[in-house]
């Protein structure tokens, strides 16, 4: 956990690349949301397993998510920005910057592209479980799940060592 919040910190820092860290507040992601807000780095705090908005819908917060980048992914022209993300790559030279952007954004695309979805009993649309994608020999897809994090919008979270509030996610629009 100190490693993933002083990565972050050090992102936020020096390189500005997001106004905000939205983490996932399952398990250690907690712990990681909690040490950010306490460095004062602007953190949503999103548990997935939680219910939607969208009650009508989807099953939880994580199938909306996917969802909205499902969406997203359709109706805007969009394309993923290789050159920035490589050139963001936390590596000093521009050999491995290029090999380890390149990874990140085939991962990203074989992960976003695996994932099954399916219908609950009353019609709601449920994302496949990481226990399900084990069955079929796949990895988590942490990066797409990282990713549809950036779908979530809610209050930014106000912790410090004395005080905890917890944040409500709103649904999510999308990005415009």
């Amino acid at each position: 956990i100190p490693y993933t919040i002083g990565k972050v910190m050090n992102i936020y820092r020096e390189r500005k690349l997001f106004d905000s860290v939205n983490v996932d507040a399952i398990g250690m992601g907690s712990g990681v949301a909690d040490g950010l807000a306490v460095l004062h780095v602007p953190t949503m705090a999103i548990n997935v397993s939680e219910a939607t908005a969208y009650k009508e819908e989807y099953f939880k917060l994580r199938d909306e998510l996917w969802g909205q980048a499902k969406k997203f992914y359709e109706e805007k022209q969009c394309k993923i920005d290789t050159k920035r993300i490589i050139d963001n790559c936390l590596e000093s030279s521009s050999e491995m910057k290029n090999q380890i952007g390149k990874e990140l954004i085939s991962e990203f695309i074989a992960q976003i592209t695996a994932v099954r979805y399916g219908f609950t009993g009353v019609g709601k649309i449920k994302i496949e479980t990481k226990d399900e994608m084990k069955k079929r020999k796949l990895d988590s897809p942490n990066i797409a799940d990282a990713h549809n994090l950036t779908f979530a919008e809610g209050q930014v979270m106000d912790r410090s060592i004395s005080g905890r509030r917890e944040v409500t996610v709103a649904p999510s629009m999308g990005w415009t």
